[in-house]
């Protein structure tokens, strides 16, 4: 065999047994002289070192370009003079193991710090040379410098796990088979379709052993196809069928795959589930005219809401300081009957805003759990009333009827509006009726009725055999102001009112009408399993509050800011103020006395009444907390 491709392994256990053998002079000449050039041309550092001291007897070329050093500087010298503490620690650790089990030493992976590269990794294997009498007299080592090789395979590894993450972050389903058309791989999308938690339980096996196998032979004949031709299929729409026997509609392409020579050897597949947009083109124009309204609803609520909220505070002021005017003023003064009538003006003004708050989903509410019968039949008697003898009044209710958490006196303000708006409806008399249902919305359904998501609800209708509505006016009744009565006969804000108060309770609302034909509104209400009504209706009992405590008022309102302190202090109280969270942080950290209650707004700029309660407790523990809005 030609030196030039022995191994060197070979080379070295050559060296090893010529220095056992007993060769004539000329043959150890000859040998040493080979020794030497192979030791000196493998591109291997090579080195040699005393068993006793562990310094550097011998290094070749290899070893001198690898570490940066001539060597003149290495020879004689051990690790410790060399390289890092750490490092030389380890290296002589490792010879001391290898002298002393007098067996090679495989370390496949090391770093060592060189002059001129800088950290390097190598895998090197060790082994003991002993002399004639048995003893260990050399440790010889060979390194191969492996940097290269394991920052390309770290690379490999970085891309794999790249590409891997964008194929199962991937909304589409991608796979590809080989000739056999047997899978090679997919994307963890895929593998949930095909009835698999991962990939690579997909790997060795054909359509038949998936989800799908009635359609196997109908993928497998485009397989071929695409192999065949050499050419794509694509944008195929085709059935799939899911483990649960669902039947999805998916939009599929296939391309063949070559190898590095440009052979074809496989089949490259994506494909898009389309089933919900294939059911949403049928109800696409609904739901464009259900979505128009309830984007023109929720802008009008915010600009209602907004205004609403600030128009409630002005007239909290003036309220506060029409009701301190009128205390001042003695009974019989003209001045008093004036300030009377300025409180009922704002009376009714605050009954609006607070109709606009319900539209917009911004007024307070107490929910609890609710049995919407009982919130029937408790009305019932009023509703009656307000029907007069003219129109007939009959009542369905569910006997099963499940609960759902609401604000009972909202909800009656509900069926309160409702019923005023039929009977409106039915100026000849007619018939009015409310029924309740346990009601199950499914997909489907759900998929007619804009913001309507699946799932259980208690169900509450009300229909009148009434006049009617056309489209036009059944697609504005619930915009606020909004009124085909008669002026002076509706402020236009029962059915917004309706519409908050339900949307606010987490349901949704419905209305079916046609001119001549009545109308009925179906209301959707979250139901809750498994759980009980709470008694509905408790007793109040209104006492004159005073006291002596010390109160932080904190608002960002200087006008309603006012009026607490005013209200406060005349029962009693000792009020301290504050705009906003970090003035009343202020305030309560120059306060050196107690303060007994923190009375705070919920939103205010940069900190809200929360945060700043939580941070206010902490230094005043025994502080007490009540929030407003």
């Amino acid at each position: 065999m030609d030196d030039t491709n022995k191994t060197t392994a070979q080379l070295i256990e050559e060296l090893v047994d010529a220095s056992e053998r007993k060769l004539g002079e000329r043959e150890l000449l000859e040998s040493k002289q080979l020794m030497d050039a192979v030791v000196e041309n493998v591109p291997l550092m090579i080195f040699l070192k005393e068993a006793r001291d562990l310094r550097f007897v011998l290094f070749n070329k290899a070893g001198e370009d690898l570490l940066g050093h001539d060597r003149e500087d290495l020879l004689g010298k051990n690790d410790l003079e060399l390289f890092p503490s750490e490092q030389a620690t380890f290296f002589m650790a490792k010879d001391r193991e290898v002298l002393a089990s007098g067996s090679m030493m495989d370390i496949s992976e090391e770093p060592i710090q060189t002059a001129k590269q800088g950290e390097r990794l190598l895998h090197t294997r060790k082994v003991c040379i002993k002399g004639s009498d048995g003893v260990s007299k050399y440790l010889l080592g060979i390194s191969e410098d492996i940097t290269e090789r394991k920052q390309a395979e770290e690379k490999l590894r970085t891309s794999q796990q790249l590409l891997e993450g964008i194929l199962n972050a991937m909304p589409v389903r991608v796979f590809w088979k080989n000739r056999d058309l047997v899978y090679l791989g997919c994307n963890r999308a895929f593998a949930q379709d095909a009835g698999f938690a991962k990939p690579a339980e997909i790997v060795g096996k054909d359509d038949f052993h998936l989800g799908w196998r009635d359609l196997a032979e109908q993928y497998r004949e485009a397989d071929r196809q695409v192999i065949a031709s050499e050419t794509a299929l694509l944008l195929m729409e085709e059935p799939l069928t899911t483990p649960s026997g669902e039947i999805l509609t998916v939009l599929t392409s296939k391309l063949p795959m070559r190898d590095s020579t440009g052979e074809v050897n496989g089949v490259l597949g994506i494909y898009l589930d389309i089933t919900e947009t294939k059911r949403q083109e049928v109800e696409r124009d609904k739901l464009k005219g259900q979505l128009r309204v309830a984007q023109k609803m929720e802008a009008i609520g915010s600009l209602a809401g907004g205004v609403a909220h600030d128009f409630n505070n002005l007239l909290s002021v003036i309220l506060s300081y029409t009701g301190f005017a009128i205390d001042l003023v003695p009974e019989g003064d003209p001045l008093r009957e004036d300030l009377q009538e300025v409180k009922k003006a704002a009376d009714r003004a605050v009954a609006l805003t607070r109709q606009l708050l319900a539209f917009s989903r911004k007024q307070v509410l107490q929910p609890v759990l609710l049995d919407l019968n009982q919130v029937a039949t408790n009305v019932e008697k009023m509703l009656r009333r307000i029907l007069g003898e003219d129109i007939e009044y009959a009542q369905v209710l569910a006997p099963d009827l499940g609960v759902t958490l609401a604000d009972p006196g909202q909800i009656e303000q509900v069926i309160m509006n409702l019923v005023v708006n039929a009977r409106d409806a039915m100026p000849e008399g007619g018939k009015l009726t409310l029924e309740t249902a346990n009601v199950e919305v499914d997909k489907e359904h759900a998929a007619r009725h804009a913001a309507l998501q699946p799932g259980f609800y208690v169900q509450l209708v009300v229909a009148d055999t009434g006049r009617g509505m056309d489209e036009q006016t059944r697609s504005r009744i619930f915009e606020p102001f909004f009124t085909t009565k008669d002026k002076g006969k509706g402020t236009g804000l029962g059915l917004s009112t309706v519409y908050g108060i339900v949307k606010q309770s987490g349901g949704n609302i419905t209305v079916a009408s046609e001119v001549g034909h009545g109308t009925t509104f179906t209301i959707y209400l979250p139901r809750e399993l498994e759980r009980t009504p709470v008694p509905q209706k408790l007793e109040t009992v209104r006492r004159q509050v005073t006291g002596n405590e010390t109160i932080l008022v904190v608002e960002d309102e200087e006008g309603l800011r006012k009026v607490a302190k005013r209200t406060l202090e005349g029962a009693g109280y000792k009020v301290l103020t504050a705009a906003d969270g970090d003035d009343a942080m202020l305030t309560s950290v120059e306060y050196a006395g107690e303060i007994h209650l923190l009375l705070t707004d919920v939103v205010m700029p940069r900190m809200s009444g929360r945060a700043l309660a939580q941070v206010l407790v902490r230094t005043r523990p025994t502080l007490q907390v009540v929030y407003m809005s």
